[in-house]
């Protein structure tokens, strides 16, 4: 693989792994955050953390899962700060009805210039043939 990617999960992402696998679809999700986190051990893609994604975890409320997923994070090469100007992008993103961290997260993936994509169909994209 040619591109080194830089992945942004969130805390949903980062605690699939850990929840129930008896569903299909967590199963494959979890898979393919599993796959993703292989690949950022082995160096080829770059994770990133944020200050909202670490608040965001800091709300797990199972110490145990918490720290599974700080293990994860730990594999972060950079780290987003929330700065003027994020806060400002999150005040132009109104049209939103989701919620406010919702907002600082894509704002975040903004300053990286990240591609927001479910984790399933882009790992099986032509694209990222790993071969």
């Amino acid at each position: 693989m040619s591109e080194n990617y830089l992945i942004d999960l969130d805390a949903r992402c980062l605690n699939r792994p850990f929840d129930d696998q008896n569903q299909l679809r967590i199963k494959l999700e979890a898979e393919a955050i599993l796959e993703i986190i292989y690949y950022c051990q082995l160096g080829r893609w770059q994770l990133f953390n944020s200050t909202v994604l670490e608040s965001e975890i800091g709300q797990i409320s199972s110490q145990t899962k918490k720290e599974q997923v700080e293990r994860y994070l730990a594999l972060a090469k950079c780290r987003i700060l929330v700065t003027p100007e994020i806060i400002k992008k999150v005040k132009q993103l109104t049209n939103f009805k989701d919620d406010s961290l919702f907002k600082k997260v894509l704002s975040c993936q903004d300053k990286v210039n990240a591609r927001v994509a479910n984790p399933i169909p882009w790992l099986i994209g032509d694209e990222n043939d790993t071969n």
